[in-house]
C-alpha cells in the first residue's frame, strides 16, 4: 500500500502515482471530515475521514493509465487538494 507523501502539517497528502487496483492511504490534515475523489469518467465519490485523519481508497482496476485522480476536501474559503497520476500496472 503506497504511503502518503508530503507534509502532514496541513492539507491533503497522497502518493504521487498509483496503478489501477492499488490500495492507497490519503492523509487529511486539513481538518475536513470528508473528501471528494474525482476520477475521469466516474461520478464523484465522497469518503469519510477517519478519526486518525486517514482515508483508504482503492484505485479502480479499470482506471485509465495516464489519467489523474483529483482529491479535495472542498472546504469553502480554503480548500486543499492533491492529485495522483495513474500509471500502468
Amino acid at each position: 500500500m503506497p504511503a502518503p507523501q508530503g507534509p502532514s502539517g496541513g492539507g491533503i497528502s497522497a502518493p504521487k502515482t498509483a496503478a489501477p487496483g492499488d490500495r492507497i492511504t490519503i492523509d487529511v490534515a486539513s481538518g475536513a471530515t470528508e473528501i471528494t475523489i474525482l476520477i475521469p469518467g466516474r461520478p464523484p465519490e465522497l469518503h469519510p475521514v477517519g478519526p486518525d485523519g486517514l482515508v483508504e481508497f482503492r484505485i479502480p482496476s479499470d482506471a485509465t493509465p495516464g489519467g489523474v485522480v483529483l482529491i479535495s476536501d472542498m472546504k469553502a474559503g480554503n480548500p486543499s487538494s492533491t492529485t495522483i497520476d495513474i500509471e500502468s500496472s
